[in-house]
């Protein structure tokens, strides 16, 4: 299972409005083909990524596309198949929320 860890930004303006600004893997996982990755949950929309996986299907890197906006908690990151909404695997966990500006 991988682990992709998002950080929520805060804009310099309005405060409550958060995006996902960073995703950094905490855990490569195995079995991934290069997809998209959308955010469910938190309360907020918007959020688009990219990620890419090495020969084994392990995740190597991720992109944020689009930060989205007013995420008032961590959402679930999903990986999906590239340009579609069916999930590969499974969804990741592990995020934390830092106050910076996007």
């Amino acid at each position: 299972m991988a682990h992709v860890l998002c950080v929520l930004f805060l804009t310099p303006l309005v405060s409550f409005i958060r995006g996902i600004g960073i995703l950094t893997i905490l855990s490569n996982g195995s079995q991934y083909v290069d997809g998209d990755l959308g955010a469910k949950g938190g309360e907020g929309y918007g959020f688009f990524g990219i990620f890419s996986a090495n020969a084994r299907g392990e995740l190597i890197t991720s992109t944020v596309v689009r930060a989205g906006h007013y995420y008032l908690y961590n959402p679930e990151i999903i990986l999906y198949h590239a340009g579609s909404v069916v999930p590969q695997n499974m969804s990741v966990t592990g995020f934390d929320i830092v106050s910076g500006v996007l």
